[in-house]
């Protein structure tokens, strides 16, 4: 049996994301979802401005929660035999806002770097304030 195997090579991260812009209403929890493709795996982080988001990043209130997850399609029966056929990895991140509010509006950034190199994808979210009138 002979297989053709096609080359995969290393590569940078890439984003395969949509959209750019999200609208959310107030107390709703808002979720923001990049994808990176990447080889070796890309890690990723978010940040509004210049600052890191975490899971909890303030403090008790649970505000913002990220999660990463692979999704990296599952190789066909050919990858035994031709191990370069093995997909890049695909990374999905979320970031959720719980409970959000007008403060939350503005520029959120996803990172994603391996050993190759770093790219960025920015989401705009704007949170929607009801104004009660009296």
């Amino acid at each position: 049996m002979v297989f053709l195997c096609i080359v995969h090579f290393s590569a940078a991260p890439s984003f395969n994301t949509r959209p750019r812009s999200v609208v959310f209403n107030e107390r709703e929890t808002a979720v923001l979802t990049c994808s990176a493709v990447a080889n070796p795996r890309a890690e990723i982080t978010w940040y509004r401005g210049n600052t890191q988001i975490s899971d909890n990043h303030q403090g008790s209130s649970h505000h913002y929660r990220v999660d990463n997850r692979d999704v990296t399609p599952k190789a066909s029966n050919r990858a035994k035999y031709c191990p370069s056929e093995i997909p890049h990895t695909v990374i999905q991140s979320t970031l959720m806002i719980r409970n959000s509010n007008g403060s939350d509006t503005g520029t959120y950034t996803c990172k994603g770097h391996n050993i190759l190199g770093a790219t960025r994808f920015e989401i705009h979210a704007l949170i929607q304030v009801y104004v009660e009138f009296v």
